[in-house]
């Protein structure tokens, strides 16, 4: 307690009133925008003005990568979007007040500032309760099913998504101590469903590894698949002006498309200039770490956002695939967007703890995934 009190609460506030300051400086404090997407878009910034010189630094193809990208997003991500938007926002979720145990299943689909944080907050007062469902849960599970997946699934080479979905399966694993952790503080009956869900996945690793990915790879395509079918719904409502999608809603999406393929650009950049400058002692840290320097920018990357990572993926090693996609179930937008759009909706101290158990659920996946590795 005397350590939180004075040592680790004041560099909390200090850090949050920074943050502020300068995200207040660059009048971009939402949940669109922060310092670390600020960084990112600077570089994708450094990339066009080199188009603009025909590649004479050598970033230029940076641009066209990211670009080509933005077809697919469209396709995977902005159906969820709109729909996921639209539903938090016309259905009636009093009945949250009287169920609690239902703030577990919308944080463990709806990421924070996709309306699942707001939600939670609205009608579960509990502390404990509001910091498991509404700020960690969200953040993870929430954030994977309903944003990431759509992404990375929909970005991936299909001869990719193995790696990919067995790296997923050590991050939930990852999370476990902590939820038993944070459930010491409430009703553990709430978690019944989740633990369930990790039993199976415990007994697909031990009994038939094979088949538990295969299950995994088919719950992939059809996460594909509805994010087409949901992106046909806005097409026809867009068209034919159905009642499901607002113009409102359907326009944040599309700038939420646009963000995230300038992010991807300004991390094509970075990526580029840092593996121009900054190899060797990348090289020497990744030695220490026990992990290949591609490996080590891709966690670095996901930080502050795991759509960074989407240039590099395809050029790591199949164990760096998995420690990647592992971490991004808990360590992702520890210090990125997500950081921002909780520390603006809560107080220090659950930003704080935010940051801490992001962090360890991200490390522990990672040692998950490198002892098997080992093994």
């Amino acid at each position: 307690m005397f350590i939180f009190s004075f040592i680790i609460k004041p560099i909390a506030v200090v850090y949050q009133y920074l943050f502020t300051i300068a995200d207040n400086a660059f009048c971009i404090y939402n949940r669109h925008m922060n310092i670390f997407v600020c960084i990112l878009i600077t570089f994708a910034i450094v990339g066009l003005l080199d188009k603009l010189q025909n590649g004479k630094w050598g970033l230029a193809g940076c641009i066209d990568q990211a670009l080509n990208t933005m077809g697919n997003l469209c396709l995977s991500l902005l159906g969820f979007y709109c729909l996921f938007v639209t539903l938090s926002d016309q259905l009636d979720l009093s009945f949250l007040r009287l169920h609690p145990s239902s703030s577990v299943i919308i944080g463990s689909l709806l990421a924070p500032d996709l309306g699942g944080l707001p939600l939670i907050q609205s009608y579960i007062h509990d502390p404990a309760t509001f910091f498991l469902t509404g700020v960690f849960l969200t953040s993870t599970l929430g954030c994977l099913i309903s944003f990431q997946f759509p992404i990375f699934l929909g970005q991936l080479k299909p001869k990719e998504h193995p790696l990919f979905m067995e790296g997923v399966t050590y991050g939930l694993l990852g999370l476990i101590p902590i939820l038993l952790l944070l459930s010491l503080q409430i009703d553990f009956v709430l978690l019944i469903p989740l633990f369930c869900i990790y039993g199976l996945l415990f007994l697909g690793l031990w009994k038939n590894k094979s088949l538990l990915l295969r299950l995994l790879q088919y719950l992939a395509k059809g996460i594909e698949i509805i994010g087409l079918l949901c992106f046909g719904i806005v097409l026809l409502s867009y068209f034919f002006h159905l009642p499901y999608v607002s113009m409102n809603i359907l326009l944040d999406g599309l700038l939420l498309v646009f963000q995230i393929t300038m992010i991807v650009a300004g991390s094509h950049v970075l990526c580029q200039l840092i593996l121009h400058y900054a190899k060797k002692p990348l090289q020497s840290f990744a030695r220490f770490c026990g992990i290949e320097t591609m490996t080590l920018i891709g966690l670095l990357l996901s930080l502050g956002s795991s759509i960074a990572i989407l240039p590099l993926y395809p050029k790591m090693s199949p164990e760096g695939k998995r420690i990647n996609a592992a971490f991004c179930v808990s360590g992702a937008y520890a210090l990125g967007g997500q950081m921002g759009f909780i520390a603006a909706m809560t107080d220090t101290k659950t930003t704080f703890f935010f940051i801490v158990f992001k962090l360890t659920g991200g490390l522990l996946a990672i040692y998950l995934t490198k002892r098997k590795s080992q093994k």
